[in-house]
């Protein structure tokens, strides 16, 4: 068989081995150059010189390096089966969740004469700033990665599918179409008692559905004959049942079910034009579904603000507002709110600044996050937690006028310890769900494990979540 050249391999580390009796592998990829030697110090220069001249200029420069950075990781991981690191997915999505979202912000919000610093009353200095630690902090994942984190699946893993596959994906169908049945469920997620709180049985089955649905997506590639069929059929209900819980949900876990494709032995090996195609293909997905979650979120508009209605309701209501207003419309009200809303680095800048220039929370808002996660049943104060979130806590230490913003694992790094809180955080809860990970695939079942292993993914892949989300 004809081998490429060598000056056209990837150039590589060198390899190890893991357990032999590993369940999700033991043949582990090559350590790669590209994300030990060449993206970080691409990273590092740029990110070093936005820091030392956080002018309009460099910010705009470092918006986008990063985002050209965050792009090819992206390509790397859908279509050239990068190998799967929860620092290396983290790493990435800082660099689309915060740099490429500022430059999309730049290049598409209408603002006349002003720049972006003086649109959304912030010094650029500050936002330079933001945007330089998070091509350092995304430079270090990178590296921390390589040397340090054996990929979730190794090389010679294939995940097969048996007579429990199909159980556990009408398992997963069932639950979640019970869900929004009963109300537990509906627009934008899990439904909240007077006070705030999300039953466990309603959380579980929230946590448990967009990686099942990624394994029912690479199952339904994998399977044969009427199984098949079955289990194309309960992809797509899935697929539906995913438009109501928001954009972002529906994003990721698409993306998190092209990913997942690789774990069967089914391999989509497509020319560029048709991979080209396939991306086309997702955006108009992503499009369209986008356009439906607005006409939900209208039709509760509608219904003067009624958020009790239930899900039949507001789909009945949405598809009498699309008599009234029409997609296009929709679509240019979706254009106007995205290129506003990638605008998240301003809060993030802000706390990074003001916590270089005065003492920060030192640990509150992590023990928030911790406290937060107690399930009531174990204590119903939740250890006694004061029901102050991140913005309240910067609010009270810094002046600030937060209501709700973008908390992220870097927002929570920037408020508790500063630039050093941002290098550290994402490392440490990368490194501490891997572990997680490492330990759960020899106790719980394989395809259990692979649930799991794809359920941090998904965290990995959301730039908005919290430490202990």
């Amino acid at each position: 068989m004809a081998t490429l050249p060598t000056r056209a391999r990837p150039q590589t580390l060198e390899t190890s081995d893991g357990p032999r009796d590993r369940p999700l592998g033991s043949n582990f990829a090559r350590q790669s150059q590209t994300y030990f030697l060449h993206l970080p110090f691409l990273l590092g220069v740029f990110g070093a010189a936005v820091w030392a001249f956080p002018t309009n200029a460099m910010f705009v420069v470092g918006a986008l390096a990063g985002s050209l950075v965050g792009i090819f990781v992206l390509i790397d991981l859908v279509f050239r089966s990068l190998p799967l690191r929860l620092t290396t997915i983290y790493g990435m999505t800082v660099l689309l969740g915060y740099n490429l979202g500022s430059f999309n912000t730049w290049l598409t919000m209408q603002r006349g004469n002003l720049t972006l610093a003086e649109a959304f009353a912030r010094d650029p200095a500050s936002l330079g700033r933001a945007v330089g630690v998070c091509m350092v902090a995304a430079a270090i994942l990178f590296v921390t990665g390589e040397l340090f984190e054996r990929p979730l699946f190794a090389a010679d893993f294939c995940l097969t599918f048996g007579p429990g596959t199909l159980p556990v994906i009408l398992l997963t169908t069932f639950l979640v179409l019970g869900a929004y049945a009963t109300g537990r469920v509906g627009f934008m997620g899990g439904t909240v008692d007077e006070l705030g709180h999300i039953d466990p049985a309603t959380q579980l089955t929230m946590w448990w559905f967009i990686p099942a649905y990624a394994y029912t997506v690479c199952a339904a590639l994998n399977t044969r004959g009427i199984t098949r069929v079955i289990v194309g059929c309960m992809a797509v209900a899935q697929t539906l049942a995913l438009i109501p819980l928001g954009r972002r949900q529906f994003a990721f876990g698409l993306l998190l079910a092209l990913i997942a494709t690789r774990l069967g032995r089914y391999r989509l090996r497509l020319p560029l034009y048709k991979k080209i195609l396939m991306g086309i293909a997702a955006i108009v997905m992503v499009t369209v579904a986008s356009v439906a979650f607005l006409y939900l979120r209208f039709a509760g508009w509608e219904t003067r603000g009624n958020t009790k209605i239930s899900t039949v309701e507001r789909i009945e209501a949405a598809y009498e507002l699309m008599n009234k207003r029409s997609p296009i419309e929709i679509l240019g009200l979706l254009g106007a709110n995205v290129s506003q809303r990638t605008f998240v680095i301003g809060f993030f800048s802000d706390l990074l600044e003001a916590s270089q220039h005065s003492t920060p929370l030192l640990g509150k808002d992590l023990l928030y996050n911790f406290q937060s996660a107690v399930p009531s049943i174990i204590s119903s104060d939740k250890f006694g937690l004061v029901p102050y979130g991140e913005e309240a806590l910067a609010d009270m230490q810094w002046g600030f006028s937060y209501r709700d913003e973008a908390n992220s694992v870097i927002t929570a790094g920037a408020a508790d310890f500063g630039f050093l809180g941002v290098l550290i955080y994402p490392l440490f809860f990368s490194l501490l769900l891997r572990f997680v990970l490492e330990v759960a695939q020899y106790i719980v079942p394989l395809r259990f494990a692979v649930i799991l292993a794809l359920a941090y993914t998904y965290q990995s892949l959301q730039a908005e979540t919290v430490p202990l989300d």
